[in-house]
C-alpha cells in the first residue's frame, strides 16, 4: 500500500508519512508474520471531536466519547473478546 510507506499524497494533497517504518522498527523481519495489533489515536481534541462521534454514536451504538479517550478499560474490552491482549500493542498518533 503506498499510503503507508510514505509514497504519494493524502486526499488534500499533503505528502504522507511512512506508517510503516515504526512497525519495522519494532518488528524488523517479523513484521509481515507479527501478531500485534495498532492503536491509531487520532487528532480529534477538543469540541469537534465530540461532536463527530456523538454524531457516529447515535448512528451505530457505539460509545460516544471512547474512542477520544482510549483508557486502558476501552482498549480491552475490544481486543480481549479477540484474544489480543497477550500480543503487542503499538500505539500511533497523528499529532
Amino acid at each position: 500500500n503506498e499510503y503507508n510507506t510514505g509514497e504519494g499524497r493524502d486526499g488534500v494533497g499533503k505528502e504522507v508519512n511512512d506508517m510503516c517504518s515504526g512497525i519495522d522498527s519494532v518488528f524488523g523481519n517479523d513484521r509481515e508474520t507479527a501478531i500485534y495489533s495498532v492503536i491509531h489515536s487520532r487528532s480529534l481534541e477538543g469540541e469537534p471531536g465530540f461532536k463527530l462521534l456523538r454524531n457516529v454514536s447515535r448512528k451505530s451504538g457505539c460509545d460516544p466519547v471512547g474512542a477520544l479517550e482510549m483508557t486502558p478499560g476501552y482498549i480491552k474490552s475490544i481486543l480481549s473478546p479477540l484474544g489480543m491482549l497477550n500480543y503487542p500493542i503499538v500505539f500511533i498518533t497523528d499529532g
